[in-house]
């Protein structure tokens, strides 16, 4: 069993705590929890998943690991002591978190009592996305009677999710991506009517608002972004009443025949019916102007009355009427004559203005260039790679420059220093297909690797010839076309055929159909000496032996109890090989 996979269990826990040991942040000291695995004697971590982190808000969280002396394969039994295990790098880490160890050097020494240790991961992710994290570990161990040291690199991810983000009087959905980015904004204050509450959006990118939710918001070139919003409240605020007449009929009483005149004054109700403001009286008039009133008109509706005071009965009503809110110059009839002008202002209350800023990251260049075997990216300086071939990632390639040694459609994935991942166009790269020769069974073949084959005899197809090997009973130019489930359609170089003297035998007889179901027919020159065939498996085993009918050139030999497979005919001391679908 290899060491990697005795371990399998240690690069796990590793793998799921220690995220960066050398970034340290002002995380919170952590410290072990002793309960943690023990128990077992296999390495553990507590809590066994982290919980995800979400963009643009701040996350912290300890776990614990613990790493016994020893650990014990399961299924074989093996065994292997863990004298230290060292962190040596890291990449792939989502933007905005770090980690810190208790132990600084992350450098853990199980043999000497060091079996628990702990970490705090950190900080405020910008980025929502499932991040590869790549982890290299280095453990010296002793096992099988040696000391070893193995050196692994693991993929794992980390999932930032988005979250919503707030800047006191609007929230928005993400505050950073990557190349482009589209953010959701939304206003969080609004005044109740009557009260106006009125938007002025800035989204820094030449693009404005006025709506309390804008339409997405396309950010669609790195840079900073500075987006403010100026949230304004106005109250409406009746500010003069114009009286411009009133009528005799309903005021006209003993007190007023003197002066024959009115002494009004009015009265503002609200939606309650509660007087909100009773204004001063007007003497021995039938018009005047209440003016520098400044009253809210924050409940309503709202009704104002009239009257006529009378300093001995009871005041004369002069007529209500319904208060149209409305800025500018309101008309009223209050009815019997009594009629004139509101003064209605939208006064501003209050304005808040905030910003945020919003960072389109860009994005790595992904590309690369391709020379014989060789795949190098532009850029060799980004934070991570990870190279992959027919969608599956590749062990252990994580450098700048990959070299093919096999057919595939392979492509890599970069991330740059804030956290943004891209990944390459596809590259099919289709090997040369190589042909050998059996010169004993006169067959020709390549790798049986590819998903279909056509054989071709001087420039033409051959019938049936749709196997990874064709028998070349001809001598003359051959070559195969094959196909691969990853898209390569690749044609080989000619292979010429010389018939030699050890293969003129085959010219004595010869064998179809060529793959047989039951039957196989033999043709030969019935003048020879020879007449016993015999049919064996791949491995040299006879299972069919037969003496052939004198003197006829066709002979028929039945099949049908074979099993499907690959046979050799051997007549004489010439043989070829035959098919058995």
């Amino acid at each position: 069993m290899k060491l990697s996979t005795l371990l399998a269990p240690l690069w796990f826990v590793l793998f799921v705590v220690v995220f960066n040991f050398s970034a340290y942040s002002q995380c919170t000291e952590c410290t072990p929890d002793t309960n943690c695995g023990g128990a077992v004697n296999l390495p553990a971590v507590c809590p066994e998943q982290a919980a995800d982190a979400t963009a643009g808000e701040y996350y912290e969280q300890v776990l614990t690991f613990y790493i016994p002396n020893s650990v014990t394969d399961p299924t074989s039994g093996l065994e292997a002591t863990i004298i230290s295990v060292t962190i040596t790098s890291v990449s792939g880490l989502p933007f905005g978190l770090t980690y810190s160890l208790n132990d600084e050097d992350g450098v853990y020494h199980p043999s000497q009592g060091q079996n628990y240790g702990c970490a705090t991961l950190c900080g405020t992710p910008l980025l929502p996305g499932t991040y590869s994290v790549q982890i290299a570990v280095s453990a010296l161990v002793t096992a099988f009677g040696f000391e070893l040291t193995q050196n692994e690199t693991f993929p794992t991810a980390i999932t930032v999710v988005p979250g919503e983000s707030s800047a006191g009087s609007f929230s928005y959905d993400q505050p950073a991506g990557c190349g482009s980015i589209e953010v959701n904004f939304e206003a969080s204050i609004t005044a109740p009517a009557p009260a106006i509450t009125t938007y002025n959006w800035d989204f820094g990118n030449g693009q404005t608002s006025t709506l309390p939710n804008p339409a997405t918001i396309i950010y669609d070139t790195e840079g900073d972004y500075t987006t403010t919003l100026t949230t304004t409240v106005s109250e409406y605020k009746l500010q003069a009443v114009n009286l411009q007449n009133v009528t005799s009929s309903g005021w006209m009483t003993d007190e007023d025949i003197i002066d024959q005149s009115p002494d009004p004054y009015f009265i503002l109700y609200n939606s309650t019916g509660a007087a909100v403001y009773t204004s001063s009286s007007a003497s021995n008039t039938s018009s005047n102007v209440w003016s520098g009133l400044n009253l809210s008109l924050e409940n309503p509706p709202y009704t104002i009355q009239f009257f006529d005071e009378d300093p001995v009965s009871a005041d004369d009503n002069l007529g209500t009427a319904d208060v149209t809110i409305s800025a500018g110059a309101v008309n009223f009839n209050a009815g019997n004559g009594t009629l004139g002008v509101l003064t209605i202002a939208l006064d501003t209350t209050t304005q808040i203005t905030d910003e945020v800023t919003i960072v389109v990251f860009p994005f790595p260049d992904a590309d690369f260039t391709v020379n014989g075997d060789v795949l190098t990216c532009n850029d060799p300086n980004l934070f991570s790679y990870i190279w992959y071939r027919n969608g599956m990632m590749i062990a252990n390639a994580n450098a700048p420059t990959y070299t093919m040694t096999q057919g595939g459609q392979y492509y890599c994935e970069v991330q740059n220093e804030f956290g943004c991942i891209a990944s390459s166009s596809s590259y099919l790269h289709c090997p040369p297909v190589n042909i050998s020769y059996d010169a004993a069974a006169m067959e020709l073949e390549v790798p049986n690797i590819y998903s279909s084959y056509q054989w071709y005899f001087n420039g033409l197809p051959m019938p049936g010839a749709t196997t990874y090997f064709v028998f070349a009973e001809e001598g003359g130019n051959y070559a195969v076309q094959v196909t691969t489930s990853y898209g390569c359609n690749t044609t080989s170089q000619v292979y010429t055929v010389v018939v030699g003297v050890n293969e003129l035998s085959l010219s004595s007889f010869n064998i179809y159909p060529n793959p047989a179901e039951d039957e196989l027919f033999i043709q030969t020159d019935a003048t020879l000496e020879t007449r016993v065939i015999k049919i064996m498996d791949v491995s040299g085993k006879v299972i069919l032996e037969k003496k052939l009918v004198t003197n006829s050139d066709m002979q028929r030999v039945d099949i049908s109890l074979l099993p499907s497979g690959i046979y050799v005919l051997q007549f004489g001391n010439a043989h070829t090989r035959f098919v058995k679908k």
